[in-house]
């Protein structure tokens, strides 16, 4: 979840720095408004694949845990 959250923190970070980057002209941020949306997308999509293995190790782990229980009450 940290790590996830670091991504997603780092790509809004990045995509406002560069809207930043742009000054005060409206074109200028216009068009940085463009590559700023695609940081803020791949951010997301690498923090939600991010959680997904986590969660399918956490549950991978659960599993082998029930299983060594069930063996046990056996």
């Amino acid at each position: 979840k940290k790590l996830a959250d670091g991504v997603r923190y780092e790509a809004n970070n990045n995509a406002d720095k560069l809207i930043k980057e742009a000054g005060s002209n409206p074109i200028a941020k216009r068009a940085a408004e463009i590559p700023a949306k695609k940081l803020r997308e791949e951010g997301e999509k690498k923090a939600s694949k991010i959680e997904s293995e986590a969660e399918a190790k956490a549950q991978k782990i659960l599993d082998e845990a029930q299983k060594k229980a069930d063996q046990l009450l056996k």
